[in-house]
């Protein structure tokens, strides 16, 4: 719990300010950036009237294949 209510505040940070987060290199999303919170990144990008989340991945993930091929991989033994 303690950690979605830290992504939640973010955010709405994001939401006030979104020119905070670091440029994130992606082939599959353009103009993308990144805030890490605890162990999530949460990518967004900022559009003309609003900001948008796109994904938010735990940083234990592949999260350069993620953004490059836009696939989930499926957790192991399920």
């Amino acid at each position: 719990m303690e950690v979605a209510q830290r992504v939640r505040a973010a955010r709405l940070a994001i939401g006030e300010n979104p020119g905070r987060g670091h440029p994130i290199q992606s082939a599959v999303f353009p103009n993308l950036r990144g805030v890490v919170v605890s162990k999530s990144l949460i990518c967004y990008r900022v559009l003309p009237k609003k900001v948008q989340i796109v994904r938010i991945l735990d940083v234990r993930q592949d999260t350069w294949t993620i953004l490059n091929t836009g696939a989930l991989q499926e957790p192991r033994g399920q």
